[in-house]
């Protein structure tokens, strides 16, 4: 299933990204929708909900901008602010540096990424003991294997370069 999600992907990607914002949303959320429904054929309810915890865990820090967890945690607006100055800190060590020549430690000499671990553990030093109880709820057990930086892969956001056009 994986394999033909991926093979999808690639014959629409062009495709998707060409498309208006709105019509782009729409197009991914239809996607999401059929592969949740594809999912939910196949796995046991328990899996499922494994897989739920995985998510939220995969997501680190950016789980706090759902409205669902916002609303299950009731994070507080000076809890949703810190967590965006944590958010603000990623981005600056991670595409802000680039602007000025600088880098990750390690790379190029600047500061170091943070982890998806490091950064959820910023956050999770604000909340309540309830909201701890919560989000150990929300995230089950710690799933091995993501605790690498918040933005895998190659760095820029849109569509592949090579679909950029001629001057990208």
């Amino acid at each position: 299933m994986l394999a033909r999600w991926k093979q999808e992907w690639e014959s629409n990607q062009d495709e998707i990204w060409n498309l208006d914002e709105d019509a782009r949303r729409r197009r991914l959320v239809s996607i999401a929708e059929d592969h949740d429904r594809a999912l939910d054929g196949i796995l046991s309810v328990q899996q499922r909900q494994r897989l739920t915890e995985i998510v939220i865990q995969d997501q680190g820090i950016f789980a706090f901008k759902d409205p669902e967890i916002v609303e299950a945690l009731q994070l507080s607006p000076d809890q949703r602010k810190h967590i965006r100055q944590v958010e603000h800190e990623i981005f600056a060590i991670r595409f802000g540096s680039q602007r000025r020549g600088g880098g990750s430690e390690g790379r190029r000499g600047g500061l170091a990424e943070l982890t998806k671990h490091e950064s959820v553990t910023k956050v999770l030093k604000l909340f309540t003991d309830d909201q701890l109880r919560v989000w150990r709820e929300l995230t089950g057990s710690p799933f091995a294997g993501l605790d690498e930086a918040p933005f895998p892969g190659r760095r820029g956001f849109g569509p592949p370069r090579e679909s950029r056009g001629a001057g990208a």
